[in-house]
């Protein structure tokens, strides 16, 4: 790789830190070639990219580029970077389920919206709800006071015709 094609690597890379919603390291020292690519597919399916680069281009990437830079200490051996654009929790979790699978398979540490996370965190991210199940409980949360007003109502409604029902055949 010469010299132009290590800057243009770079530049992406750091392109991909600035406009990622969320950043993880996960060691992949000791994976094979094919599961390092069913990593890969995994990830793109969910709108991810995992990302394998020399640790001093990593460490040229991340200078300048806020909340990144303290990953830098953690540029060690084979280190690769699971880029999530839009849905973090999506991919924290392919790469989690990914890492119970494979024992060499590491979750480091990674980046959330600008903010350094530890491993740990990457996994509580990873065990969240998808977005859709979130926005689908708040609406629930939001329509059942509807509903229950709306049954309230219905039983009232019901209540009243029984009395009415009741007075008319006392008059029969």
């Amino acid at each position: 790789m010469n010299r132009r094609d290590k800057e243009l690597l770079v530049e992406s890379l750091r392109d991909k830190f600035t406009n990622s919603q969320a950043a993880f390291l996960v060691q992949v020292q000791g994976l094979t070639v094919a599961q390092l690519q069913a990593l890969r597919r995994s990830v793109y399916r969910h709108g991810g990219e995992v990302e394998v680069a020399k640790n001093t281009l990593l460490i040229r990437a991340t200078e300048g580029v806020a909340g990144v830079e303290e990953l830098k200490p953690h540029f060690v051996q084979q280190i690769a970077v699971v880029f999530a654009p839009t849905d973090a929790t999506a991919v924290a979790r392919v790469v989690y389920e990914t890492s119970k699978e494979h024992e060499k398979l590491v979750i480091q540490v990674g980046c959330f919206e600008g903010r350094f996370i530890d491993g740990d965190k990457v996994k509580f991210i990873a065990t969240l709800p998808s977005r859709e199940v979130l926005l689908a409980q708040v609406c629930g949360g939001l329509n059942a006071p509807i509903t229950s007003y709306v049954s309230l109502l219905n039983q009232l409604m019901t209540r009243m015709l029984c009395v009415l029902k009741q007075a008319s055949e006392k008059e029969q």
